[in-house]
C-alpha cells in the first residue's frame, strides 16, 4: 500500500509537472510609439525592456545594459554594424552576453544574446529600450500578440493552433535574405 501510495503522489506531481509546461505564458505588453515592448528579467542583469523586433536575426542588447554582465568580444568572428542607431562610426567588432530570460519564474529564453550600441536610441524612441527579442527568441515559440488587452502569450509549438477570427497568422524562417 505504501508503493502504491508513493506511485500515486508521483504521478499526481509528473502531471502537474507536464501541465505546467505546456500552460501558456503570458507576458505584459506595452505598446508605445507604433512599436511593441517587454519588460522582463535576466537572471544576471535584472529587469530588462525588450522591443519585439522578428526583423533582428538574434536577440540583441544594448551595450550599456549588457555591461551589468560579462561581455565577450570575438575576434575570430566577423565584426558587426547596424544602421540606424548607434553613436559616430560602427563599432568593428562582435560581442556576445550570455541571457536567461525570465517572466515570473518562466523560463522563455536562455542562450547568447549579441551586443551592440544603440546610442540614443531610448531617446529618439521617447521609450527606454534594453535591447531587441529578434527571430531566435520567436521561433522557439507559438507567439500571440494582444493589442487589447495589451499581452504577449507564448505557447509551445507542439500545443499551438491558429487563433480563431480575424486573426494574422506568420508562418516564417530565417534565410539570408531576412525573414521570409
Amino acid at each position: 500500500l505504501k508503493h502504491l501510495l508513493q506511485l500515486a503522489l508521483a504521478g499526481l506531481l509528473c502531471a502537474c509537472c507536464l501541465h505546467a509546461q505546456t500552460a501558456p505564458i503570458i507576458v505584459p505588453l506595452d505598446y508605445s510609439g507604433r512599436h511593441l515592448y517587454v519588460t522582463i528579467t535576466d537572471d544576471h542583469l535584472g529587469p530588462l525592456t525588450l522591443m519585439l523586433d522578428t526583423g533582428f536575426q538574434r536577440t540583441t542588447l544594448a551595450a550599456r545594459a549588457a555591461s551589468n554582465g560579462q561581455v565577450h568580444t570575438h575576434f575570430w568572428q566577423r565584426s558587426l554594424a547596424y544602421n540606424g542607431f548607434g553613436d559616430g562610426a560602427a563599432k568593428r567588432r562582435y560581442q556576445t552576453a550570455g541571457v536567461s530570460l525570465r517572466s515570473g519564474q518562466a523560463l522563455l529564453f536562455t542562450g547568447s544574446a549579441l551586443v551592440a550600441d544603440v546610442g540614443d536610441f531610448s531617446e529618439r524612441l521617447g521609450h527606454p529600450i534594453d535591447g531587441f527579442l529578434g527571430w531566435d527568441f520567436f521561433r522557439q515559440w507559438c507567439a500571440t500578440v494582444e493589442y487589447t488587452p495589451a499581452r504577449l502569450t507564448l505557447r509551445d509549438p507542439a500545443h499551438c493552433a491558429a487563433p480563431t477570427g480575424p486573426y494574422a497568422v506568420l508562418h516564417a524562417d530565417w534565410t539570408p535574405q531576412g525573414l521570409l
